[in-house]
C-alpha cells in the first residue's frame, strides 16, 4: 500500500485551494480545476465516498485511529488522538470498521494498561498497518515470531530481551541470533 497523500488545513476549502493536490500530492502546474478534472485519484475517491457510512471513526496509516470532523469531495478532515492539529486527506487513505471496532473493544475492557498496550501490539504486528506509538511490540522470553533477514523468513522463539532487540531462535538451529524488532514479521 503507497503511502497516503495528508494535507495539513484545517478545512476541505483551505485543502482544496491548496497548490498541491489534495487526492494525489501532485502539484498543479496548470489550472487547478483542469488537474481536478483529470484527476485519476479524485474519481477514484469519489466513487468510494458515494458508498461510505458515515462513520464517526476510522484507522489511518500515519496518524492511527483518527476522529473524522468533515467530509465533502471525497477528503475527510481527520483529527489524530494525538494533537490537536487537523488533516485533509482522501477516503481511500482511510479504513472503517472492523480496526476501529476492535481498538474501540480493547479500550472499554477493564485489562491494565501494559495488557492493553500487549494486545495493540500483537495485533500492530499481525495486520502490519497498526501505526500508534509505541512504534515497535513489546515481546516476552517464548514467543513465536516469525523473522526476516534478507530473503530469508525463519520461525524462531524468542530467548531474551534487551533493552532494543532481542535474542532468538530459528526452528531446526542451535545457535543464538540477535534480532531487532524491524527483523520481526509477525507474531505466531
Amino acid at each position: 500500500m503507497k503511502l497516503s497523500i495528508v494535507t495539513k488545513a484545517f478545512n476541505i476549502e483551505d485543502a482544496l485551494t491548496n497548490e498541491k493536490c489534495p487526492y494525489c500530492g501532485h502539484i498543479h502546474k496548470e489550472s487547478r480545476q483542469i488537474h481536478y478534472d483529470n484527476c485519476v485519484e479524485r474519481q477514484k475517491n469519489l466513487e468510494t465516498d458515494k458508498t461510505a457510512k458515515n462513520d464517526r471513526w476510522a484507522f489511518h496509516q500515519i496518524y492511527g485511529r483518527v476522529l473524522i470532523v468533515g467530509r465533502e469531495y471525497g477528503l475527510y478532515v481527520i483529527c489524530a488522538d494525538y494533537g490537536p492539529e487537523r488533516q485533509v486527506v482522501p477516503i481511500n487513505a482511510l479504513k472503517f470498521g472492523v480496526h476501529t471496532k476492535i481498538l474501540e473493544a480493547i479500550e472499554e475492557t477493564e485489562l491494565p494498561e501494559e495488557e492493553i498496550e500487549t494486545v495493540i501490539n500483537i495485533l500492530r504486528v499481525k495486520l502490519k498497518n497498526f501505526t500508534k506509538l509505541p512504534k515497535y511490540p513489546k515481546l516476552w522470553p517464548g514467543c513465536r515470531v516469525e523473522i526476516q533477514f534478507g530473503d530469508y523468513i525463519r520461525k524462531a522463539t524468542i530467548k531474551s530481551c534487551k533493552t532494543n532487540s532481542y535474542t532468538a531462535v530459528a526452528d531446526g538451529k542451535t545457535s543464538v541470533v540477535n534480532i531487532s524488532p524491524k527483523h520481526i514479521i509477525r507474531i505466531l
